[in-house]
């Protein structure tokens, strides 16, 4: 009885091991491709991020919390690819896989990057508009 179980115990753990085998390894991502996304999150780093700053604070300005929200809502919608001319030479110096990391990592980015300056603007614009209208209460209802 003891070496029937035995057995099978060999059997199943032999069974078990082919089967381990059998499955797919996980795919590494390759050089490029971490290459790629590190270089895009960069180059979205240097893009310059002010333009959405005043449109949040012209947004707070005039409607509040409400112009805050539609231009981060204008921020996350807004077109964040790369230029043509630097499509080519990415794909030309480094293949496709780099480039379209290198794009994926670059909209994403800039587009966070957008987002958190319309939202700073807009908190900004807000809190001045506030400002101005309790400065123009006060003055009028106690003087």
């Amino acid at each position: 009885m003891k070496g029937v179980l035995f057995a099978v115990a060999i059997f199943l753990s032999f069974g078990v091991a082919q089967l381990a085998a059998q499955q797919a390894a996980p795919v590494a991502m390759s050089d490029s491709v971490v290459l790629g996304s590190a270089r895009g999150a960069e180059a979205a780093r240097h893009e310059s991020t002010t333009n959405w700053v005043a449109g949040g604070f012209a947004g707070g300005m005039t409607l509040g919390p409400i112009g805050a929200g539609l231009s981060w809502v204008l921020a996350n919608n807004s077109d964040a690819t790369v230029a043509l001319p630097q499509k080519m030479m990415l794909i030309s110096q480094s293949g496709p896989e780099y480039m379209h990391a290198f794009e994926d990592s670059y909209a994403s980015t800039l587009r966070s990057r957008r987002k958190r300056s319309a939202l700073v603007g807009g908190a900004i614009g807000t809190a001045a508009l506030a400002a101005v209208v309790t400065t123009v209460w006060a003055v009028y209802y106690y003087y």
